[in-house]
């Protein structure tokens, strides 16, 4: 039997702000084009919620389900949902009815550090062990349906359904080179916070 955790709701958001530390990370990887060059990043301290956001917390900020939501159950992460309607619908009124200004998705590079675990980075298949279904829900155990947040294991920093359950977007452009552009223009050296290509039509999802 599952253990479900309270659903992240609007009141209970800002306690669940994990500081993620800042550092240097070599970023990408080698399996797919698409990961490469691999490439020495540095990034400044954030936060980052220690949870996907739960149909909950969508629905206290929005006020009403996606249209396109499959799998209604507020313990479970919203989905249906596009890049705009982050920016458009839930960031706009997340920073009006909060009065914070900052909220934000985070940049591809800052997901994959925290992903990977910050500071305390080791080289795993999956955010946090090389064993899927000990911290992610897949195709293999899934049912082929979303599943409740944070039934499984976080990762190092307590950050869970970093792999599985839903894809999560990220606040980037996405641009088929960028990672070699960038590795054209610091070579060695970390680049400095990367915020993604200025121009695009596509948007990075990860997770």
């Amino acid at each position: 039997m599952l253990k479900l955790h309270p659903p992240l709701c609007l009141s209970t958001l800002e306690e669940n702000m994990v500081l993620i530390e800042g550092g240097e990370f070599d970023m990408g990887g080698i399996e797919y084009s698409s990961e490469q060059p691999i490439h020495r990043v540095k990034l400044d301290d954030y936060e980052l919620c220690r949870y996907p956001v739960s149909q909950q917390l969508w629905l206290d900020v929005v006020g009403a389900y996606p249209e396109r939501i499959k799998f209604q159950n507020p313990h479970r992460p919203v989905e249906g949902i596009s890049w705009n309607d982050i920016q458009d619908k839930f960031l706009t009124a997340l920073r009006h009815k909060t009065g914070n200004t900052s909220w934000c998705l985070p940049t591809e590079a800052q997901w994959e550090y925290a992903a990977r675990g910050g500071k305390h980075t080791k080289s795993l298949t999956y955010a946090g062990s090389e064993q899927l279904k000990e911290l992610g829900w897949f195709r293999g155990n899934s049912y082929r349906e979303t599943n409740p947040i944070a039934c499984k294991r976080p990762n190092t920093l307590g950050l869970y359904d970093m792999s599985g359950n839903v894809r999560e977007w990220c606040q980037d452009r996405y641009g088929g080179n960028y990672y070699q552009e960038l590795k054209d223009q610091y070579g060695n050296q970390p680049v400095p916070n990367p915020g993604g290509p200025e121009d695009g039509n596509l948007q990075v999802v990860r997770g």
